[in-house]
């Protein structure tokens, strides 16, 4: 991998949600990303390292939620301001499940508007150098 790439990482049991955010992307970003996606949890525990730029991660997956993901996420070494959890929930439930301290951010999938701030949040980890 080129180190001026950033790697982004989507964890979604769903793997139309995974090709959306591989599209989005590789469209938005180009060669400056490089981008794995797992509909397997459990498989993508065994691949995340502190070098990931950027981990999304989905709420409800049949073999471990996304909570308990992010805790195991953290305890590999990943920091926690990398970290985005995704849901198709609303935000206010996503808010009352999650700290603000807890992850970089928390995001309805169906929300327009959390979409939009979705693209200024990766906009700033890949332009960062």
């Amino acid at each position: 991998m080129d180190p001026r790439q950033k790697l982004i990482v989507v964890v979604d049991d769903n793997q139309m949600f995974c090709d959306k955010m591989t599209l989005f992307f590789e469209e938005r970003y180009g060669d400056r990303i490089k981008i794995q996606t797992y509909t397997d949890p459990l498989r993508a525990l065994q691949v995340l390292k502190p070098e990931i730029d950027l981990l999304i991660v989905d709420l409800e997956m049949p073999t471990i939620d996304g909570k308990k993901f992010l805790s195991y996420a953290t305890q590999k070494g990943l920091d926690k301001r990398r970290i985005i959890i995704a849901s198709f929930q609303n935000a206010e439930y996503l808010h009352q499940k999650f700290q603000l301290s807890e992850c970089l951010a928390v995001m309805d999938k169906n929300e327009p508007e959390q979409q939009k701030v979705f693209a200024m949040i990766t906009d700033s980890i890949v332009n960062r150098t």
